[in-house]
């Protein structure tokens, strides 16, 4: 049986701009549907994402981008790889960010939080992705990992540039690779010595001192954190107020209820 196609090309700038809408349609098709422009497939359901994702054997991630100058660039870490190094370099990722590895972050996180949030209220109106979704992020990311100076000043460029270079190799990906190089070329040479004592991006050369991570692995997990606690981040702040402002009744019942922030959130998320 064939697959369903599609003649929808996904890195059309009218795409990139508004994605939602071609998303929708493709799950409307199938689970899965070729798209011949892209010379790819696309699973487009829950369940079937699922499958795949749990089934390195059949599906594997070492191939993860869309042109051979990303991959060869990934390669290595957790990003691009399956298991059992994934599942290395995962817990290595996952254990910079349990609740009891944050908790000492809290109080500087949730501070910064109220100060910005209580400027902006002053304000009256603001832009919220300039405003609110960039400029906490940003902060944060950096306090976590613990770098500043030129590094904090270069975040944002350098996270949306490392997503793009992902795709094919079009005008975007081909006018980002080389920002996205700057990045690279930072995690490269990047020392513990250079980040905060007590940070995130410390405890990941600990654990390649104590052996817990290959040799050499660290710049590639702090490189992750940058890339995508920035841009997914920004994406999921942004999102969020979008949508409580298209949906003021869900609004007032986190507002009326805030324990119900995490499942927001999550749905945010979804």
């Amino acid at each position: 049986m064939n697959p369903i196609e599609s003649d929808i090309d996904i890195w059309d700038d009218d795409v990139t701009v508004d994605p939602y809408p071609t998303y929708a349609a493709l799950r409307e098709l199938g689970g899965l549907v070729h798209l011949p422009k892209n010379n790819l497939y696309a699973v487009t359901r829950y369940d079937l994402i699922r499958d795949v994702l749990a089934d390195p054997e059949s599906f594997s991630s070492t191939t993860l981008g869309f042109n051979p100058m990303v991959n060869e660039a990934l390669q290595g870490t957790s990003l691009a790889s399956d298991p059992p190094m994934h599942t290395q370099l995962r817990a290595t990722l996952s254990a910079n960010l349990t609740p009891r590895a944050l908790r000492g972050l809290k109080v500087t996180i949730d501070g910064k939080a109220d100060k910005l949030v209580a400027e902006l209220v002053a304000t009256g109106s603001f832009e919220a992705i300039d405003s609110l979704a960039r400029a906490f992020p940003l902060d944060i990311v950096a306090d976590l990992i613990g770098f500043g100076g030129h590094v904090k000043e270069n975040m944002l460029r350098w996270g949306q540039a490392a997503m793009q270079v992902l795709g094919p190799l079009n005008h975007r990906t081909q006018e980002s690779f080389p920002i996205a190089g700057e990045l690279y070329g930072w995690c490269s040479s990047v020392t513990a010595e250079d980040l905060a004592p007590g940070s995130i991006g410390r405890g990941i050369f600990d654990a390649e001192a104590r052996g817990d991570i290959p040799e050499g692995s660290a710049g590639h997990i702090i490189h992750q954190y940058l890339g995508a606690g920035v841009d997914t981040t920004i994406a999921s702040i942004g999102n969020i107020v979008a949508l409580f402002g298209r949906h003021p009744e869900q609004l007032e019942l986190v507002r009326n209820n805030p324990e119900l922030v995490p499942a927001a959130f999550a749905e945010v998320l979804r």
